[in-house]
């Protein structure tokens, strides 16, 4: 995360140093004059700055570090200019005396074992003219006037070696509970005191490696833990940038924490222990007398917890230093609580949390606890906007930062609006005053930041002191107080300003806050702001949110930037408070449980769902005994296991708690495990349909659902009562409830009354219509399911019969004619119909509905039945040939409402047989001529008659036979289909996909014979021993009625189709039958009729279009000549030839394909032979 602000940060406007506040980049500018002038940007590279991993196996990391640019400022030093320098959110060095510049320190995660170095793999590198550069006078104690400290120029300034010495470092390694780390410093910018110039790094890789050499700060195990701490994970994540979610997953229940109290606060710190218990964190007491006060041996009880199997994560010591010990620092012997966090290791990173609850009287320290347990578990509610509010105090100054302490509170104070805050108090002097103080903790406030001069009593900024802290009236709305001041959190004093903030107040007059993180020492100008900057981040970014978890973050990164200096800050600074307590920031959220709702004796876990909350904690106690507890998953499910398992019936409490969220506490009965198994044996169906009553449930129905029970297992089950819950989406369950008495093993129960539901229309035919029963008893519960099958009509059109007796009584409706329409309906669903009625709905302009309402009735599944009266459609005389799509609107009993379409062909050449053979032709090639009307079969709607290859008399056609059927004489237009239907019995080959007998069709045009192919192709192949050649595609064995289409599109001209049926020498079949034959894309064929080439007239065709890439042009000559086929824009330019030259009379078809520079628009296709000419519109398209 921190790496994404630096990130972030770099694409922010630049202003001048001063304005900026981007984490650590504060501590750019310490201990500078004020004077630093606007600062300017200097440009590298188009990349950002960035440090992102490469390579990591565990064993090498290899680090890639690019830097965009950085922030130049120049100050005046005894009269001379020096230049400073910024890595927007980097931190610097801050050796006294020593060049003051930028660095990058971020931690790594690194091998348990060994010793560690950093070597530069790759490095491009660039000379700046910087000039001098001004030097550090490292971080200075709040008590310390950064403008009295003179500017001194230590060895650096004189040396024959750049500064820093080199381009990267890697700081000795640390072990931060779980994991080793170290710090890995790179350093882009390096200043030449000799020339006065920088070395910029613009791009630096590096790999972090095994070294020969004493390791230290080793973890010697087997590997890794798999599971961490669910308090540490998102700290590991935020500290180290190589971290990796996907190696490591949460424990599933909350760490273990120490209450160490002195004996005469035991019982409050018993009340903190049972609600710690209650919560679901594991919690365990240690009176500090029994080691004799001594802080060394706590520290050792507290260490060998941690080593135990089940860890430590947390320690709440209860009392003042006098009654339970403190530990000191090392470094500048602070009053150090945290010093009992450092477990592993020798470094300065703390291994657990660390907090005191700082009381000396027992009425104290109950009020304290009281305090703590009602911010969780009951806060104030009556005035709830102080949930969403904060506040910030500061001073003006700025020791040298080039930031007041008012604008970084203004920087939080943004950061807190940003989250869930609504309303931040700003005091900051010049203007501050106790007054405003009062006014803003008195009406609430839960978060306060505070950055100014301390003492251990007091405030600086507006003098605001304990006494004022024991003056409060804000009742029980608690704040929670990040402290940068001196000594403010001194609690070796009676009563320091951090502990009056926690103490002040009792059970009748509560006030004051929820605690304090404070510096038991003077502390410094930057290094606190860091922390404090970090820690609000952590919050408001939702990395963590308990008191503990932002406050050991925030010191985490000054550990990880300062040096020395962090460890220092590691040391004085302290919590006052319950480290384990979520933070609030917005008005309590309520929580919605599902659960049993009862837990029996011996189960191993404890099912719960908090809608829609994750990391819930979910716990089971009783008495002093935390029984089990949990964190709910992404979907806000948990399976609490149960640690300890109730033996007896009791009553447990089962409390959630979830962050900004109210906190819930039920009583979970614990009852005997029943020895019954309930489970449903039948489910007895009675549907009460509008005319569609049969025993089963249709859509749109309601219906009864009576249910058999069946106890499968050893003893009675008593009491019984089933709840019905539908699962399936369109049901719902309008009585849900039934008894079903006493039931013993082996036997039955029947519902003293049925369940009732009702199914929305719309659910699908055949949907199974899941419901699950809750089944509960005096002793015992049980789940079980069942499902029922749905059904539901599904209309069809089977057949439409057009008649248009009023035009040319062919069965098709023609441009111009109206017909009326005979539509066949069949169910073809598992559910019966009732009360249909139908209406006729045209979707194209030029087909008028005249009478579009029909009734069908009643229609059984499987049924059929024709709509009446007949619909009665028009076809304007302006209608394309074509086969258009018209829907019948279903409606019905029950709800039905359903829609079916169909294609109706429009104009075009038909024969439905049904007038005799007409133009027809039928002539033996070989053999007999066995083509003749049939009656025996046929596929038009009341139709009787179809063409059939075979014996007139019954049986099977001839042997050896070529028999072909010819149509008349019809003129197509260059695109258009063939489309009939066909009813075989012939014979098959042994082969797969082969027959011996079949029918195929061919097209004669232009004095040429082609065989036509239909969609999908012929479902055979012909074997040798017929008058066609074998493989050629045929239509054989035995199929009912189908309807095959076949692709006219670029055939244009006189066009007769011919049927053919060829047999072999042996084996027959009863024959070949065509019906309703179509030909949809025709013209006038007096135009074409190939008998008369002197009458014959110029026609032209493109296929496709519009065109993509190629397109078909297909042209009839009428005699010989020249021809001129070319392309042109819709500027009559021409674009391009297709062809040119002498060509014969008849059809020909060429192939074009578009020049890829030609652009999408309207172009034309034009052909000229001489004495005529031709032209049709293409689009052209991409």
């Amino acid at each position: 995360m921190r790496r994404i602000e630096r990130e972030c940060s770099r694409a922010q406007s630049r202003p001048a140093i001063g304005l900026r506040w981007t984490g650590l980049g504060v501590a750019l500018t310490l201990a500078l004059s004020a004077s630093a002038v606007q600062a300017e940007w200097v440009d590298l590279s188009p990349d950002r700055t960035e440090m992102r991993v490469l390579q990591d196996d565990g064993a090498r990391t290899v680090v890639e570090c690019t830097i965009d640019g950085f922030e130049r400022s120049s100050i005046n030093v005894d009269g001379l200019d020096y230049s400073t320098f910024l890595l927007p959110g980097e931190t610097v060095h801050m050796t006294p005396g020593a060049p003051q510049l930028p660095t990058l320190r971020h931690s790594f995660m690194i091998p348990d074992e060994g010793a560690m170095m950093v070597r530069v793999l790759e490095r491009e590198t660039l000379v700046y003219p910087s000039g001098p550069v001004a030097p550090s006078k490292g971080h200075l104690k709040r008590t310390v006037d950064p403008a009295s400290v003179p500017f001194e120029f230590g060895p650096a300034y004189t040396a024959s070696t750049a500064f820093p010495e080199a381009p990267a470092t890697l700081g000795e390694p640390y072990i931060f509970r779980d994991f080793r780390g170290a710090v890995l410093e790179l350093n882009p910018l390096r200043y030449l005191p000799a020339s006065q110039e920088l070395e910029v790094t613009t791009r630096m890789v590096v790999e972090i490696v095994r070294a020969e050499g004493e390791a230290v700060n080793e973890i010697h195990r087997d590997a890794p833990p798999q599971m961490v701490d669910q308090e540490f994970l998102p700290l590991y994540a935020t500290v180290f940038d190589n971290w990796s979610d996907e190696y490591y997953t949460p424990i599933p229940e909350p760490g273990r924490c120490l209450i160490i109290s002195h004996p005469s606060l035991w019982s409050a710190a018993t009340r903190l222990a049972e609600w710690k218990l209650q919560k679901g964190i594991p919690t365990m007491m240690l009176d500090g007398t029994t080691l004799g006060n001594d802080a060394n041996l706590i520290k050792t009880y507290v260490e060998d917890r941690f080593f135990e199997a089940g860890g430590l994560t947390y320690v709440i010591i209860v009392g003042d230093v006098q009654q339970v010990p403190t530990l000191f620092g090392q470094i500048e012997n602070a009053p150090s609580d945290v010093q009992y966090s450092r477990l592993v290791g020798t470094d300065f990173y703390p291994d657990l949390m660390v907090s005191r609850l700082s009381c000396q009287t027992l009425d104290n320290a109950d009020y304290v606890v009281e305090k703590m347990i009602r911010y969780e578990l009951n806060p104030e509610m009556g005035e709830t906007q102080w949930f969403t509010k904060g506040t910030g105090i500061a001073s003006a100054e700025s020791g040298g930062t080039g930031l007041t302490d008012c604008q970084r509170v203004q920087l939080l104070e943004n950061m807190l609006l940003d989250y869930t805050y609504v309303e931040v108090d700003r005091i900051c002097d010049p203007t501050a005053t106790k007054t405003m103080v009062f006014n803003a903790l008195n009406t609430g406030s839960t978060m306060v930041n505070y950055i100014g001069h301390g003492s251990g009593t007091s405030w600086g900024t507006t003098g605001f002191n304990v006494t004022d802290i024991h003056n409060l009236n804000n009742d029980w709305k608690s704040c929670f107080l990040l402290d940068v001041a001196c000594t403010n959190g001194q609690y070796t004093m009676n009563e320091s300003f951090s502990e009056a903030w926690l103490r002040a107040g009792s059970m009748s007059d509560p006030k004051a806050g929820l605690g304090t993180y404070g510096s038991s020492l003077v502390c410094s100008w930057v290094p606190p702001c860091i922390m404090q900057n970090e820690a609000n981040r952590l919050l408001v970014e939702e990395v963590t949110n308990t008191v503990g978890g932002i406050c050991m973050g925030g010191i985490m990164e000054v550990l990880d930037t300062e040096g020395q200096d962090g460890r220092i800050l590691f040391e004085e600074y302290n919590i006052l408070g319950d480290c384990t307590i979520p933070l609030r920031t917005t008005v309590p959220m309520a929580l919605a449980l599902v659960h049993e709702g009862t837990y029996y004796v011996d189960s191993p876990t404890y099912d719960v769902t908090v809608t829609g909350v994750e990391n819930a904690l979910v716990s089971l106690y009783r008495d002093g005994v935390l029984y089990g507890s949990g964190y709910t998953d992404a979907s806000g499910v948990v399976s609490v296991p149960l640690d300890v398992l109730p033996t007896e019936p009791m009553t447990l409490t089962l409390t959630v708690t979830a962050y900004n969220h109210e906190t819930l506490v039920q009583d979970l009965p614990v009852e005997w495990a029943s020895l019954a198994e309930m489970l449903v044996d039948n489910v007895a169906i009675a549907d009460f349909g509008d005319g569609t009553v049969n025993g089963q449930i249709e859509a749109g129905e309601t219906a009864e659902l009576l249910l058999t029970l069946r106890n499968d297992g050893l003893e009675a089950a008593t009491g019984l009562v089933g709840e019905l819950n539908a699962i399936t989406p369109g049901v719902t369950v309008t009585q849900p409830m039934a008894n079903y008495g006493t039931v013993v093993p082996g036997d039955t129960g029947v519902g003293d009354q049925p369940y009732l539901i009702s199914v929305d229309p719309t659910v699908a035919d055949g949907t199974q219509l899941v419901f699950e029963l809750a089944i509960d008893a005096d002793a015992g519960q049980w789940d079980d399911g069942f499902h029922v099958t749905s059904h539901a009509p599904v209309f069809s059109v089977k057949w439409v019969h057009v008649d248009d007796a009023t035009g040319d009584a062919d069965g098709r409706l023609d441009a111009g004619e109206t017909g009326d329409l005979l539509l066949m309906i069949e169910n073809q669903g598992s559910g019966d119909a009732a009360g249909l009625s139908g209406h006729l709905l045209s979707g194209s302009l030029s087909l008028i509905v005249q009478s579009g309402v029909a009734d069908l009735g009643d229609l059984a599944s499987g049924g059929e039945g024709t709509l009446d009266p007949r619909f009665v459609l028009n076809a304007l005389p302006s209608i394309v040939d074509n086969r258009y799509l018209l829907n019948v609107r279903f409606t019905g009993n029950n709800g039905v409402s359903q829609r079916a379409s169909f294609f109706l062909p429009v104009g075009g050449w038909f024969d439905n047989v049904e007038n005799g053979e007409g133009e027809w032709v039928h002539t033996p090639v070989t053999g007999v001529d066995e083509w003749h009307l049939s009656t025996d079969r046929n596929a038009s709607p009341l139709g009787a008659a179809a063409w059939k290859f075979g014996s007139s008399e019954g049986g099977t056609y001839a042997d050896d036979s070529d028999g072909m059927l010819s149509s008349p004489s019809i003129g197509l237009s260059g695109s258009g289909e063939l489309r009939f239907s066909y009813w075989i019995d012939a014979e098959l080959d042994g082969e797969p996909g082969v027959a011996r007998d079949g029918g195929y069709v061919e097209m004669i045009l232009g004095g040429e014979t082609v065989l036509l192919t239909p969609d999908g192709g012929y479902p055979y192949t012909l074997a040798a021993g017929t008058s066609a050649p074998e493989g050629t595609g045929v239509f054989s064995g035995q199929a009912g009625w189908n309807e095959v289409v076949f692709d006219l599109e670029g055939y244009l001209g006189a066009a007769t189709f011919v049927f053919h049926f060829v047999s072999d020498a042996s084996g027959s079949g009863e024959g070949w039958y065509v019906d309703d034959v179509s030909v949809l894309g025709t013209q006038d064929v007096s135009a074409v009729d190939p008998i008369g080439p002197a009458t014959l007239g110029l026609q032209l065709a493109a296929a496709p279009n519009p065109v993509v890439d190629r397109t078909d042009l297909v042209f009839q000559l009428p005699e010989n000549g020249t021809v001129d086929l070319g392309i042109f824009d819709a500027n009559g330019r021409r674009v391009a030839t297709v062809a040119s030259g002498a060509m014969d009379a008849g059809i020909h078809r060429v192939e074009w394909t578009r020049d890829a520079a030609l652009e999408s628009g309207v172009y034309f296709v034009r052909i000229q032979d001489g004495t005529n000419a031709k032209s049709q519109r293409i689009v052209l398209v991409k």
